[in-house]
């Protein structure tokens, strides 16, 4: 098969996810108790993704992705209470973590 592509702009990055983890808790810019098998009482979950860094000129872009995910986390867990009967997914948090 022959594929042709023309007038078309492409953009590529050698920035990646360093590291994805689904775990029981968080502290230190780290999962802990990490997990692939969970319990309907392990509240909160938390899904930590480390961003990697590459010499594209996104760093900044990436770190104020950062931001907006932990405010976009608070906002979230703000409506927690508002789900009486633990049948949504509110309550969990979002957080972007970079590495050095």
């Amino acid at each position: 098969m022959a594929v042709a592509v023309s007038a078309c702009e492409f953009s590529a990055s050698t920035a990646s996810i360093t590291s994805a983890d689904l775990a029981r808790g968080y502290a230190d810019g780290k999962a802990t108790d990490v997990s692939t098998t969970f319990a309907p009482s392990d509240t909160p979950l938390h899904y930590v993704v480390t961003l990697g860094s590459a010499p594209d000129g996104l760093d900044e872009r990436r770190r104020e992705a950062g931001e907006m995910l932990r405010a976009l986390a608070g906002r979230i867990a703000e409506l927690a209470p508002l789900d009486t009967t633990r049948s949504l997914p509110l309550g969990f948090a979002a957080t972007a973590v970079r590495t050095a």
